[in-house]
């Protein structure tokens, strides 16, 4: 199987706007899919574990996984938005 990855780690961050963009773009990319939710939560810890689970969720999903929008979120490519993605790659 071909790695859909050009490197073996990527270290990005990632805004609450960013996770809301990945949602969005699955929703309208993908409307036969069902995306796994993105629950707004009110403290850190929760914020956190929402984010694993909804990514957790996406890498399982055999389809969803393979979309570009979220490999670009995973790798951090530059411009796939309006304006670009700060990131840093190790």
């Amino acid at each position: 199987m071909t790695s859909q990855f050009s490197s073996e780690s990527y270290e990005v961050y990632r805004s609450a706007g960013d996770f809301q963009w990945l949602h969005d773009v699955l929703q309208d990319n993908c409307p036969e899919r069902a995306v796994p939710p993105l629950r707004t939560t009110i403290s850190l810890d929760a914020t956190v574990s929402e984010y694993q689970r909804f990514l957790s969720r996406l890498v399982a999903h055999k389809t969803l996984r393979t979309e570009q929008s979220f490999i670009v979120f995973l790798t951090g490519t530059i411009e796939v938005r309006n304006e670009p993605i700060n990131i840093i790659l190790l």
